[in-house]
């Protein structure tokens, strides 16, 4: 391996610690003993049962997943099904409706450039 990989794998290695290990650390910290997380003072599952038992807050977590999952499925059959046709077929209107789609992917960079423009 050359000196040249060597330097951008120990550069993805720092990158990806720089973005995982805040995380790890968390959930580290999410198991400690302690009320106040500064020390980690014992294990403990203490506060996870007590999220359990929080009943307002299972149902608020029932309620996100239930939406989770009918968001992607209803997104996942409404993309796919749009893509197909949209590559399938030509038809009068599908250049606007492509224009249309692919306008959210293109306006941040022309918002970033005119406000690069301005200052």
């Amino acid at each position: 391996m050359s000196w040249l990989n060597r330097l951008f794998a120990s550069w993805t290695v720092l990158v990806l610690l720089f973005f995982y290990l805040p995380i790890a650390i968390l959930i580290l910290f999410s198991f400690n003993e302690s009320r106040l997380n500064i020390v980690f003072t014992g294990f403990t599952l203490q506060w996870y049962t007590a999220l359990l038992d929080d009943h307002v807050l299972v149902r608020a977590l029932k309620n996100s997943l239930i939406v989770a999952v009918a968001s992607t499925l209803a997104s996942v059959l409404l993309g796919t099904a749009g893509a197909w046709l949209l590559h399938r077929y030509r038809y009068r209107g599908s250049g606007l409706l492509e224009t249309l789609i692919f306008l959210p992917m293109i306006v941040p960079e022309v918002i970033l450039g005119v406000s690069l423009l301005i200052l």
